[in-house]
């Protein structure tokens, strides 16, 4: 899930709306401007040490349990190929984390 920041969303809900700004806004569409704006911002926490080593071993195991359905499906000797690459997808998996909430 792709996170969006509070100017982003406000900037989207007035294209969508079509209008120019906050000043045009209906009561309706003001109580959920309100409720935006009231909203914290989203702030992300790194994993502790621990956290990042049992994120680690479960995706180890992950990646294994994928090896082991992509062999599968190979070895079924189907004419189309797996639709997912399922080790790539673990691969993808980790980076985000990796890129959201890892520390150094």
């Amino acid at each position: 899930m792709a996170l969006i920041d509070r100017e982003s969303l406000k900037a989207n809900i007035i294209k969508m709306l079509g209008i120019s700004g906050e000043e045009y806004l209906l009561p309706a569409e003001r109580a959920i401007w309100n409720v935006i704006n009231e909203e914290p911002p989203v702030q992300t926490e790194p994993l502790t040490d621990y956290e990042q080593r049992i994120f680690l071993a479960a995706m180890g195991k992950e990646r294994t349990v994928c090896k082991k359905l992509t062999d599968e499906w190979d070895g079924m000797k189907l004419d189309v190929p797996c639709p997912v690459n399922l080790l790539r997808l673990c691969a993808e998996v980790e980076r985000k984390v990796k890129a959201a909430l890892w520390t150094n």
